[in-house]
């Protein structure tokens, strides 16, 4: 049903609406003192006045329509309203009152007081019908039977410091694995202390390569960074405010890519032995601490004897040790040289063998003389023959040996 508009209506008796009556802008309806409107559907348009009952089992969204008549002890206009009807004045004395289950059905919209008190911007995250903040928020949707089931109650505005934050934070990332950010802070009306923001976050990110989401990063270079996030907040007649946090990030790196050796020798003797250092670089070229017991070495050689990090060659040839970390490897060869023979002097062919030591002349001692014989003359001669003949032996054996 609709009204005329710029033509008054006036309700005498009873009418009930189930669906929507709509009035018209400028002269809407008039309700006389012995007339009732039950309404059940929707009621909008221009004003509803007169000194008439109206019952709303439904919602009322009406231009014109003083909020002060359902004040307890100042009913300024004739017309009585029970069933779905809100009393709600807000803390600072502005009256209120809501004709339907919720704010956005009875067209009542809650105020932003968001702004700037001494230099701090505070946002009006929401309003609650609790002095201390203490109570549920109350929104646009929000069922006001179930906050205020006495229909009555005073609404006071929930301010909060701007201040947004950045989470992980600290972060701890690995170079090359995308990170995704979240900004939460406060914002008005939201209904809650503090909302994900993120989507209305721009981002810096210290000159790292941003991922393929608006909140995704990923960082190449090991070491110390941060990221940064700015959220605009809007308040008044079209001021801005800026607010703004970092968060530090410790980038490790990667997963091994690359494995850098080094040995104690490239050459050993026969028998000796070699230590490895293992590093290692991620695909970036970060270096890479590699835990010892994280190294498999093998050598082409069965027979060499590894202990951890240190080999022993008990054969002489070139021997290729693989170094393997995880699923890279990388080889060295060390060169193993035959161990040292003692030199022999060499003979000549027919050469006589050389006596061990000088030939020393036989000692050869006469018999005593005997006394009071013939032959004493006989026999000293004899001996100075054999005298003779060993000493000309001598000689010969000498010359012989020169």
């Amino acid at each position: 049903m609709t009204t005329a508009d710029g033509v008054a209506t006036t309700l005498t008796g009873t009418l009930s609406n189930a669906g929507r009556l709509v009035l018209g802008a400028s002269s809407g309806l008039t309700l006389d003192p012995a007339s009732t409107l039950t309404n059940t559907g929707i009621v909008s348009g221009g004003p509803l006045t007169g000194e008439g009952s109206m019952i709303n089992d439904g919602a009322m969204c009406i231009d014109g329509f003083a909020d002060e008549r359902l004040h307890p002890t100042d009913q300024t206009i004739g017309l009585t309203v029970t069933g779905t009807a809100f009393y709600l004045p807000y803390s600072s004395g502005i009256e209120n009152a809501v004709y339907a289950p919720t704010l956005d059905a009875g067209c009542r919209s809650l105020p932003d007081l968001t702004g700037v008190d001494e230099g701090e911007l505070l946002v009006n995250v929401g309003w609650t019908l609790t002095a201390d903040g203490s109570g549920p928020y109350v929104t646009g949707t929000t069922p006001l039977i179930e906050v205020a089931p006495t229909k009555t109650g005073t609404l006071y505005p929930t301010l909060i410091p701007a201040a947004i934050s950045i989470a992980p934070n600290p972060a701890t990332v690995t170079a090359g694995v995308p990170q995704t950010f979240t900004v939460t802070g406060p914002w008005p009306l939201s209904g809650a202390a503090a909302i994900d923001l993120t989507d209305r976050a721009a981002f810096t990110d210290a000159g790292q390569q941003e991922g393929a989401l608006p909140n995704e990063f990923t960082f190449t270079a090991a070491g110390e960074t941060e990221l940064g996030a700015t959220v605009i907040y809007a308040f008044g007649d079209g001021d801005e405010l800026p607010v703004s946090a970092t968060a530090p990030i410790t980038v490790l790196g990667g997963a091994v890519d690359a494995l850098r050796l080094s040995t104690s020798a490239l050459a050993v003797r026969q028998g000796g032995s070699v230590t490895l250092q293992v590093g290692a670089t991620d695909a970036f070229g970060n270096p890479i601490v590699v835990d010892p017991g994280d190294v498999t070495v093998t050598s082409s050689v069965p027979t060499d004897v590894i202990d951890g990090l240190t080999v022993t060659f008990p054969t002489a040839s070139p021997h290729v040790l693989t170094v393997t970390v995880g699923a890279v490897s990388a080889p060295v060869t060390i060169e193993v040289e035959a161990a040292p023979v003692l030199p022999v002097a060499p003979v000549a062919p027919g050469a006589p063998a050389a006596p061990a030591a000088d030939a020393a002349a036989p000692v050869i001692e006469p018999p005593l003389p005997a006394t009071g014989s013939a032959g004493d003359l006989g026999g000293a001669l004899l001996w100075a023959v054999v005298l003779l003949v060993a000493g000309a032996a001598v000689g010969l054996l000498r010359t012989r040996a020169e």
